[in-house]
C-alpha cells in the first residue's frame, strides 16, 4: 500500500523543535536559555510536515499584552502562503482568547521580508532599537492594537 502524504500540521511547542529547525536557531546552552524564558510565559506552536518542524512561534503574555516570537526554516520562508495563512487565523483567536490589547513583534532592520510580513498582518512600526537584546544588529519593533 502507498502511504499516504499528510499536510503540515500545528501541534503543540517544545524546545527540542528549535533544534530539529534548518537552518539551526541556537546553539545548545542558547536554546536552553529561551526554553526557560519564553516557553511558560504563554501559547507556542511548531508547524511540522513529514516529522520535521518547519517553523515555530508563539507569544509571551504580560497582562493584556502579547510579544510575539517565531522562527521559520528555509523551507517554511519558500512557502511564505502556507505561513501567512496559519498565523493570518491564529492571531485574532490568540488575541481574542488573551484578552490582549496589543502585539509586538520585531524584525531585523535588514531581514526586509519579515518586515513586510509583519506589516501584512497589520503590524505597524514604532521604533528602532539599536544592538536589540544585546545582539550587534539593529531591530525594528511593530506593534499590532486591538480594534
Amino acid at each position: 500500500r502507498a502511504a499516504v502524504m499528510q499536510g503540515p500540521a500545528v501541534v503543540a511547542f517544545v524546545p527540542a523543535h528549535l533544534a530539529d529547525l534548518d537552518p539551526p536557531v541556537f546553539t545548545n546552552q542558547r536554546l536552553r536559555r529561551f526554553a526557560a524564558a519564553y516557553r511558560p510565559c504563554g501559547p507556542a506552536f511548531t508547524l511540522m510536515n513529514a516529522g520535521r518542524a518547519l517553523g515555530c512561534a508563539g507569544l509571551v503574555i504580560e497582562a493584556d499584552e502579547g510579544r510575539a516570537w517565531g522562527f521559520f526554516s528555509e523551507v517554511l520562508r519558500r512557502r511564505p502562503l502556507l505561513l501567512h495563512r496559519r498565523v493570518k487565523r491564529a492571531l485574532p483567536a490568540l488575541i481574542a482568547h488573551y484578552g490582549l490589547r496589543s502585539v509586538t513583534a520585531e524584525a531585523q532592520v535588514g531581514f526586509t521580508a519579515a518586515r513586510r510580513w509583519l506589516e501584512r498582518l497589520g503590524f505597524i512600526e514604532e521604533e528602532v532599537l539599536s544592538r536589540f537584546a544585546g545582539t550587534t544588529e539593529d531591530y525594528a519593533r511593530y506593534r499590532l492594537w486591538v480594534r
